[in-house]
């Protein structure tokens, strides 16, 4: 079975209320796994991907403006803490055992002070309510370790204002988590759980 590296989290909020996914019927959340949902928070959030994969980072330390392929708009401060990468866009995979395996894309990675490998996550949200405590429980940052020899994961955060077609970078939060001692002993078990969930709703993975 392939699992995204999203799944995980998903299953997690769905078996853990309160949560988005929290109050569906075993149906509902199967057929949510199936389909790709849409919105424009989530174009946004692309095109703000798209944009941060061919910026220079070292022009954050200006403002500028940025316009994506499909015509999204976005001004960056120029007060902004944007890690330097050394590689974007990096797809990983852990297996787990013969029957399992996780698969995701880093948005990228840079070095530590100390030398070691560090993964970055960029998110966007509209909301001001803190994220570092959503993020913490997260098992993404915990599988992307697990995925590479990396040390640190860190999150930028940034807080969009959202127009039409266009958003402005209203600040941005840094939350930086670090690889422990058994953490691939519990990213692989919530794995097979989480295997063993689907199975159970019919549903076979990616």
């Amino acid at each position: 079975m392939k699992l995204w590296v999203s799944d995980l989290d998903r299953f997690a909020h769905w078996k853990n209320p309160p949560a988005p996914w929290a109050d569906q019927t075993p149906a509902q959340f199967l057929r949510d796994l199936r389909t790709r949902p849409d919105s424009a928070a989530m174009r946004l959030g692309r095109a703000f991907h798209k944009i941060m994969e061919n910026m220079d980072s070292a022009i954050d330390r200006k403002a500028s403006t940025h316009v994506d392929r499909e015509r999204w708009t976005i001004f960056f401060p120029g007060d902004l803490k944007t890690i330097k990468t050394t590689f974007q866009e990096q797809r990983n995979e852990l297996v787990v055992n013969d029957q399992i395996r996780i698969t995701g894309r880093i948005d990228g990675g840079y070095d530590t002070p100390t030398g070691a490998l560090g993964l970055v996550d960029y998110k966007t949200t509209q909301s001001s309510r803190a994220k570092g405590e959503d993020l913490m429980a997260s098992w993404q940052w915990r599988a992307y370790l697990c995925m590479t020899d990396a040390y640190e994961f860190r999150y930028e955060v940034y807080r969009l204002k959202a127009g039409e077609q266009s958003a402005t970078v209203v600040d941005q939060s840094v939350y930086t988590f670090h690889r422990y001692n058994g953490i691939e002993d519990d990213v692989k078990g919530w794995a097979r759980e989480v295997a063993k969930t689907a199975q159970g709703l019919g549903w076979s993975g990616r």
